[in-house]
């Protein structure tokens, strides 16, 4: 179950990791609260979408409720918090032995907020939650943040790197040539994602200045959308570097700006596991990513790059701008090859309790 196929990290994932379950005899079922989104184009026909038509988590309760009921499935898994505190706060009304998973994709510090409503979602979801038989955490840091702030019992959490599809992505990167052919030598520094406050774009615009006196060629690319996109023109224009931006807005294929990249840059506020930094990564880029809370640092530190996680974005040292060696790209692929995370949620959604860690 998730909000919708609409652009975004989890729903990236869930996509990829059902269409590669799809190659086993299962029944596979995808509950929406609206059916929308382009990754739906993107989705095999053999899963069967259900289209809840709810705003909010919340109002989908009695839909979900009456789905689970028909459908009678063995395993429900759930992505996104409000959707898996709704769907464990119906379990007692659920059919006997429907086992919960849920995953959750980002650190608690931003779920949770601050003050009385901090508690009051502390306090509910610790409750809650121990209606799942499983939840799966991105990193290891996760998985002891949940399980010290909400007191969820070790046996339940279980750590699984978000999937990378490497074939697919070298493909899809192939599909054109540089975006960048057309706009001068460079360097062609790149950001991918979300157009909002918690993906901190505005820290790398104000960063950006520092490379132009070095490198009055230098472009910055935005690949996404968000509501921070007419507030980021705007700081380009006070900060007089809106020649030297280019706004492309939400693509479909976003690994060509990926692939031929001089420098892609992660310069957000918190992240649970970026699924951007390890596309790029994958895809040969140089990467750079801003010391942040969430699950980051440790994905670097696996991958032998925690030297690429930065304190000041207006350094622009000359080694940010070196290809990663062939051992990063053989770890990234053992940690995060697509068919090796399927195993994984394969070995979760049947029960099995051995599996607690990605490595």
């Amino acid at each position: 179950m998730l909000p919708s196929l609409r652009v975004g990290g989890a729903e990236r994932v869930i996509t990829t990791i059902l269409n590669e379950l799809v190659r086993d005899p299962l029944d596979l079922h995808l509950a929406l609260l609206q059916r929308e989104g382009p990754f739906l184009d993107q989705l095999c026909p053999a899963v069967t979408v259900h289209d809840l038509h709810a705003r909010r988590a919340l109002h989908a309760a009695p839909a979900l409720r009456q789905l689970i009921c028909r459908l009678r499935p063995d395993v429900v898994l759930a992505s996104a918090f409000r959707i898996n505190l709704l769907t464990t706060l119906l379990k007692p009304a659920l059919p006997r032995g429907t086992r919960l998973v849920l995953r959750e994709v980002t650190v608690l510090e931003s779920l949770l907020g601050a003050g009385w409503r901090s508690r009051v979602l502390s306090f509910v979801a610790s409750r809650a939650f121990r209606n799942a038989h499983a939840i799966v955490c991105q990193t290891d840091a996760m998985r002891s943040d949940f399980q010290q702030r909400l007191r969820i019992d070790h046996d339940r959490l279980v750590t699984i790197f978000n999937p990378v599809d490497f074939a697919a992505l070298q493909a899809l990167s192939s599909e054109f040539s540089s975006p960048f052919s057309d706009d001068g030598p460079g360097p062609h520094v790149v950001g991918v994602g979300r157009l909002d406050r918690a993906k901190g774009f505005d820290r790398l615009l104000r960063a950006f200045p520092a490379l132009l006196a070095r490198s009055p060629q230098a472009r910055l690319w935005l690949v996404g959308d968000g509501v921070e996109a007419d507030s980021l023109r705007t700081l380009a224009d006070e900060l007089q570097i809106t020649n030297s931006v280019r706004f492309v807005g939400m693509q479909r294929n976003p690994y060509v700006w990926m692939k031929h990249a001089d420098l892609f840059v992660l310069p957000s506020r918190y992240e649970g596991l970026p699924n951007a930094l390890l596309e790029a990564t994958a895809l040969g880029c140089p990467t750079i990513a801003s010391d942040h809370p969430g699950g980051t640092r440790e994905i670097m530190t696996r991958l032998g790059q925690s030297n690429r996680i930065v304190s000041d974005l207006t350094a622009w040292d000359e080694a940010w701008f070196e290809r990663p060696a062939p051992a990063v790209l053989d770890r990234a692929r053992e940690l995060t090859d697509i068919r090796h995370v399927a195993e994984q949620y394969r070995r979760v959604l049947q029960g099995d309790s051995a599996i607690r860690s990605a490595a």
